[in-house]
């Protein structure tokens, strides 16, 4: 007889659990029979019972809590069996999957059995036969969920109507030419903004990002580029208009010290989360869970793609980065969020020599590419032209980038190469690189 449970990888689930945070905050998600084993069960159900109350869980804890329940495990001392059992968490996908596979074993031989003794009890077989149908049909319940064309159909023409009459906006950016040219940024969408080094892909993105949380919505930032400091620094200088030099030098006059403090009491009132320290795509979304269940979320923003890894193994990089690519649509689509992941873009030449670096990126040269085009649903360059033949100038803005260029600023043109529901195109914008503030032109979209 095949057994339907296996001791050990419940254990090793236990002290991974026991471990790792990331997997505690997924706790909600496993089946609250999973385990087998009734001190296990015990154990298992008095961690998600913690979760909940978003009590802490460690071994000390845990074993606290089953003591205060009467439930003591073994005199204390399994707790710690169990977290020596699991030397790593790398591989608890594999196990949490075969406890799944199990714990819907045995209740479909629950399902079985309840049948037999109905029958060997006389009842209708018609009957039986039929509440077995409909039982088993609704443990092998697909994940997915079917819709008809009418429903399609229907759902469409809602948002259509509730579009005409301004009932559903995009979350705005702040800067009404992206939000005029976009409809702003809408939930289940992933928006790429790539740039080469040093145009101002991290103070866009930091932009958008202070401008929606401004309007009282939250926001997440997942920087693998910058530290904290390095952020604050950035977003100080933002709001105080203070040069970022002088606040990173300390050099501040006398007249300098008030607005600081203003800004910094405006920054620290803001919605607005950091991680510094989540490489892979995997405790991302974990991360994220997190955030929608207790906090709530209105927009990710990733900075920047390429700096993410993934738990996966992959002998390609490009392989490592379409896991990153399709995690981040997928995170997009699962919690219903616009996603912002800004990208770095490469120098190739041009093939005779010389470098497209003072060109305006196209998509071929985002580096490892090919999911990116493929999960994006926006793609946009930003691009600094350097020279007056700049062929990415807007005509209508040649005046205005020569006063800009003159007062220390940059015009700067954010170019649109792809909209899964819009036009191609672009428009001009200033940005001040002391302070790391973009501004629009206040230009008719092109």
């Amino acid at each position: 007889m095949i057994a339907m449970y296996n001791h050990d990888s419940e254990r090793y689930l236990i002290g991974a659990l026991l471990q790792d945070a990331d997997l505690q905050r997924e706790l909600s998600t496993l089946p609250d029979d999973l385990m087998h084993d009734p001190q296990h069960e015990t154990i298992f159900a008095t961690m998600k019972a913690m979760q909940r109350e978003k009590q802490p869980i460690e071994i000390l804890s845990v074993n606290n809590r089953l003591t205060a329940l009467g439930k003591q495990i073994q005199g204390g001392g399994y707790l710690l069996e169990c977290w020596r059992y699991c030397p790593t968490t790398a591989n608890i996908g594999h196990y949490t999957a075969e406890l799944k596979r199990l714990c819907a074993m045995r209740s479909a031989y629950r399902l079985a059995n309840t049948f037999c003794h109905k029958l060997t009890d006389g009842e209708d077989l018609a009957a039986c036969v039929d509440d077995l149908r409909t039982k088993l049909r609704e443990a092998n319940q697909p994940k997915g969920r079917l819709m008809r064309m009418n429903d399609v159909a229907l759902a469409a023409f809602d948002y259509v109507d509730k579009k005409h009459k301004g009932q559903i906006v995009g979350l705005q950016t702040g800067f009404p030419d992206y939000d005029r040219f976009t409809g702003g940024l809408f939930a289940g969408e992933l928006t790429i903004l790539g740039a080469r080094p040093a145009v101002g892909k991290s103070a866009l993105g930091m932009e958008i990002g202070l401008n929606v949380a401004r309007r009282g919505k939250r926001v997440l930032v997942c920087s693998r580029e910058m530290n904290e400091l390095q952020y604050g620094i950035r977003l100080a200088s933002n709001l105080s208009g203070l040069n970022g030099m002088t606040l990173k030098n300390g050099s501040l006059g006398d007249n300098q010290w008030e607005p600081l403090h203003v800004a910094m009491n405006d920054m620290a009132a803001l919605p607005i989360s950091f991680t510094f320290d989540t490489f892979a795509i995997e405790d991302l979304h974990s991360l994220v869970q997190h955030e929608v269940d207790t906090n709530g979320l209105d927009l990710l923003v990733v900075d920047y793609l390429q700096l993410m890894g993934t738990l996966q193994k992959s002998e390609k990089r490009y392989l490592e980065v379409g896991a990153v690519s399709r995690g981040l649509k997928t995170m997009a689509m699962e919690f219903r969020i616009p996603i912002i992941a800004l990208a770095q873009v490469g120098r190739p030449k041009d093939g005779k020599g010389g470098s497209r670096a003072a060109v305006c990126p196209v998509m071929s040269e985002l580096r490892e590419s090919g999911n990116i085009e493929q999960d994006a649903d926006t793609i946009a360059f930003l691009h600094h032209p350097e020279a007056e033949s700049d062929p990415d100038i807007i005509e209508r803005d040649k005046a205005t980038r020569a006063l800009l260029e003159s007062h220390d600023k940059q015009y700067v043109v954010l170019k649109f190469d792809k909209q899964r529901m819009g036009p191609k195109g672009s428009f001009g914008m200033c940005f001040d690189p002391a302070r790391m503030r973009f501004t629009c032109l206040e230009r008719r979209v092109v």
